[in-house]
């Protein structure tokens, strides 16, 4: 493990951000090989194809591809919750108003996978997303595209937030959502990162709720992230597709929440100056 002098500052600083904020940190070292499900709260019932991996020595991260895929929500691959659900006031089971997920995300093969795509949302456990980015393989790099839904009766907005990502590196990338009450305007406030910058500010789905699902209560709390695979299956991925590893989920108390990510792009980013995980 290398940590530089700043890193040691920002460790020191994310175990407070840790202790106050019940945060749930994954790097499966700990785990089993293969199925993630039923794993220090990891659930994954559905038939995909995913898997803890050692990458030698005991060194260990999560593999998932979309050569597998399906409409459906509440068997995809959930990370362990924090136990702190974020939301607005008002939002059943919400305690807090912040919440903060990263994780790392890295190519199998180090090279174009045709069709390689998966989402990521932060949610409340069922499918009841908040938020919602995907990772695309566009046979050149890995593209981010971050998708709000921006005012009532707009549809979702897709934007892209980084493009040509390459295959032969280790990327981060961080939610920082502060959820704001009332929704007319849409107010909350998400902030993505991809590899410790700032790449976007935009919404959440708040207006989504009311205008299309007029059945479901709204807003939602969220408490983990939603790994899914779905769409146009690639089969060609199967048995690669994408690593992923030190999934960090919490909800951070008020002000800072831009100067802890700041701080964790020197310890767990892409840059991955302390914990850099690839295969042999």
């Amino acid at each position: 493990m290398r940590i530089f002098a700043a890193g040691i500052v920002a460790l020191a600083y994310l175990s407070q951000i840790t202790t106050a904020s019940a945060a749930v940190f994954t790097n499966f070292d700990s785990f089993a090989d293969g199925n993630v499900n039923g794993q220090a709260g990891w659930i994954a019932t559905g038939p995909y194809d995913q898997g803890v991996v050692d990458l030698g020595g005991g060194n260990k991260a999560w593999r998932v591809s979309n050569a597998t895929t399906s409409g459906s929500f509440g068997d995809m691959p959930f990370s362990a919750p924090s136990g702190t659900p974020s939301g607005e006031s008002g939002a059943p089971g919400a305690v807090t108003n912040s919440f903060l997920a990263s994780f790392d995300i890295w190519s199998v093969t180090g090279s174009a996978q045709p069709g390689l795509r998966l989402t990521i949302s932060p949610d409340s456990g069922n499918g009841s997303r908040q938020s919602y980015i995907s990772v695309d393989d566009t046979g050149s790099g890995l593209d981010v595209t971050f998708y709000d839904y921006q005012t009532a009766g707009s549809g979702f907005v897709g934007t892209l937030i980084s493009t040509g990502l390459s295959y032969a590196s280790v990327h981060n990338i961080a939610f920082d959502i502060s959820f704001v009450s009332g929704n007319t305007p849409e107010n909350d406030v998400v902030q993505m990162y991809v590899d410790g910058s700032l790449v976007h500010t935009g919404t959440t789905w708040e207006q989504y709720y009311p205008n299309l699902q007029p059945s479901h209560p709204s807003p939602f709390a969220i408490d983990r992230l939603l790994f899914r695979t779905s769409g146009a299956a690639a089969p060609g991925t199967l048995g690669a597709g994408f690593y992923i590893d030190n999934v960090s989920v919490s909800a951070v108390p008020e002000p800072g929440s831009v100067m802890v990510w700041s701080l964790l792009g020197l310890t767990i980013g892409g840059a991955g100056w302390w914990r850099r995980k690839r295969s042999a």
